[in-house]
């Protein structure tokens, strides 16, 4: 009989209570053996294909993206609007560290684009998709070594020439020999598909070019505070995924109630055997001690107003009213338990707070960072009370809950849950054999941020007004692909007591096609001056002439140089903006200490359970040896409570 063996190499580090942080700034774990899919740039540097030539880089990709463990798999599409219009270019969410990191699935619409948006950042000098209208599909092409290159994420599958170049998707609705009698075989190839039908299918097409259907913005980072604890799981827990039914697509809804029904129950591939995933969750819960003993209320506190620590918790004065805001954003989108498929008004437990007062208060939760607020419980009196306010957050990434307190009144605990979804694939796991874990913490550009997210559905003035500051436009909410035709100025402030570091500014945008695209002069300016500028470029059109779509999606980042309280920017629709997005990463509270993280990954070999616990080093390497393959079950980052050194004054 084998004996099973798991060797823990730990690299411990003692800390004593006053060299604790306040916060800890995007702590991750990564693994030579996998992408860091917390950032696009760090996934497409991985080791494994970053120095390949260009055709086997290209595959190595798209190999990767369509493997049995580490692929996205095909279902239906990722609709975290709810008011998209009727236009399918918005339907789909397709942010790109999005699809990697927290859905993980998609369908042609919106796996092309992926793979399209990888290979930009890959370094590739042109790609596309094409719509094709016959068939209904839509796949992806790169350019390299002065040609252009087919690849299909959704279908699994390319196709090699006799002469060992990949071909390009005008060659496969050519050649009827690429798919009926490939002189140079390739796995996948078209697993359910029969090749000469999908050459047929092919061949009758007309292609509809478009450039950059994919969204950049979104980021992984977030911050650990004191009290707090975010804990990733491979498997589902407890039926909770993303479930906006009914949704757009024209998706087959009975085929999908069978398959979400199978075990285990929730989000997972159409296809039998073509994933080793279905969906993961991450549970975060945050727990602050609020007493005067402890620092975890200034360290962890969003915004404050007429309270402070005591012994008790913290209090207002006997003759002033105070507040209290906590924060709670996620890089993954909140998700809750699924009880009936065709009832998601019954989903729950996505969101609960349990808290307890020192007297009256009410207490109040915001989606828009404090521009709109919606009560969700109070107690007249001292005593606990818990609620579950999930459809107030549900499938957004974030939310702040707000406590305002009468006289002599205060809060002596909370606890705050949260639920996620995590794509698993992104998700640092074990392999047989030695597992270097390198922790570190920071933004893509090293900074310890905290982001704040706008996103703008044009559809709805409402959500214009909270941010415009001056617009000279011709604005229809409701005009299906040309919203906004001139100028719009918005302003976007940092958190209390930040200020932004850098910022992604982005947006779906109206263009001209063909030879006109030199005609669309859509743009992005922004300001730290004021609304009437100076400004600067921080992107401007440049939709190549192959271009046959009236939609594409266009961003930036842009670092500051003295960080600002408040950034202005001028959007420029010419013809015209659809959508925009905005992340703006402030510099918050930091310290110079090393982050005390305590990091546990929960796995099983061959049936007994093993738990790696270690504490997190900024570059220092945990060490994990496994004599047989393991399942990797979770990985927890737990912050401690910080304890105070002197009383507070």
């Amino acid at each position: 009989m084998k004996t099973v063996f798991c060797k823990i190499i730990f690299f411990f580090i003692i800390i004593s209570a006053n060299s604790l942080p306040a916060q800890v700034y995007t702590p991750r774990v990564t693994t030579d053996q996998l992408p860091d899919y917390t950032e696009i740039g760090r996934f497409v540097s991985w080791q494994k294909w970053r120095d390949l030539p260009p055709r086997e880089k290209a595959v190595a990709i798209w190999r990767f993206i369509t493997d049995y463990e580490t692929g996205l798999y095909p279902i239906q599409g990722i609709y975290e609007d709810p008011n998209p219009g009727p236009e399918f270019p918005f339907f789909d969410e397709r942010d790109l560290v999005k699809v990697l990191n927290v859905h993980g699935h998609g369908y042609c619409g919106l796996l092309s684009p992926t793979l399209d948006g990888i290979y930009a950042h890959a370094g590739f000098p042109d790609s596309r998709i094409h719509n094709m209208d016959a068939n209904h599909h839509c796949v992806t092409e790169v350019f390299y070594q002065g040609g252009w290159h087919y690849f299909d994420v959704d279908l699994r599958g390319m196709l090699y020439k006799p002469d060992s170049t990949v071909a390009s998707i005008r060659d496969a609705m050519t050649d009827r020999s690429l798919w009926t009698a490939p002189q140079i075989k390739v796995e996948p190839f078209y697993p359910l598909d029969d090749k000469a039908r999908m050459y047929e299918s092919f061949a009758a097409c007309k292609l509809t070019p478009m450039y950059h259907w994919y969204k950049n913005g979104h980021t992984m980072d977030f911050v650990l505070r004191p009290g707090e604890s975010m804990t990733r799981y491979w498997q589902p827990q407890g039926g909770r995924w993303h479930h906006p039914w009914l949704n757009p697509g024209g998706f087959d809804m009975a085929f999908l109630k069978r398959k979400f029904e199978q075990p285990p129950r929730g989000l997972k591939c159409k296809h039998d055997g073509w994933s080793k995933w279905t969906h993961g969750n991450v549970f975060y819960s945050y727990s602050p001690r609020l007493t005067n003993a402890y620092e975890d209320f200034e360290r962890g506190v969003y915004d404050y107003r007429g309270v402070r620590p005591t012994s008790n918790g913290v209090e207002t004065a006997p003759d002033s009213t105070g507040y209290v805001i906590f924060e709670v954003r996620t890089p993954y989108i909140i998700v809750g338990r699924v009880h009936e498929l065709d009832r998601p008004e019954k989903i729950d437990d996505a969101a609960t707070l349990h808290y307890r007062s020192l007297g009256p208060v009410e207490v109040s939760v915001s989606t828009d960072n404090a521009h709109t607020w919606h009560r969700i419980g109070g107690v007249d009196s001292g005593k606990a009370e818990s609620i579950d306010f999930t459809r107030k957050v549900l499938g957004t990434y974030g939310y702040l809950v707000r406590f305002d307190l009468a006289e002599a009144s205060g809060l002596a605990e909370i606890t705050l849950n949260t639920w996620g979804q995590v794509a698993p694939v992104s998700l640092p796991r074990l392999f047989a054999g030695t597992n270097r874990m390198r922790f570190s913490t920071g933004d893509r550009y090293g900074c310890p941020t905290t982001v704040r997210e706008v996103r703008l559905n044009l559809r709805n003035p409402a959500e214009l007004e909270r941010y415009a500051v001056r617009m000279n436009a011709d604005y229809q909410p409701l005009c299906h692909t040309a919203r906004l035709k001139g100028e719009v100025v918005l302003k976007i402030d940092s958190k209390p007591g930040t200020k932004i570091k850098w910022f992604t500014a982005g947006g779906y945008f109206h263009t001209f096609t063909g030879r006109e695209t030199s005609k669309t002069g859509n743009a992005i300016y922004y300001s730290t001056a004021g609304p009437e500028g100076p400004w600067k470029e921080a992107a401007r059109s440049k939709v190549p002439t192959w271009a046959l779509s009236w939609h594409y999606g266009m961003d930036q980042d842009v670092v500051l140089d003295d960080p600002a309280e408040t950034v202005f920017l001028k959007y420029i629709g010419d013809p015209a903006v659809n959508q925009i997005w905005v992340y703006a990463h402030c510099l918050g509270r930091t310290r110079s200490e090393t982050p005390a993280v305590r990091v546990t990954h929960g796995f099983e070999v061959d049936g007994k359970y093993s738990e790696a616990r270690n504490i997190g080093q900024e570059g220092k390497e945990n060490v994990i040896v496994c004599d047989s393959e393991p399942e990797n079950l979770f990985i927890r980052f737990e912050l401690p409570s910080e304890k105070r050194d002197e009383p507070f004054d």
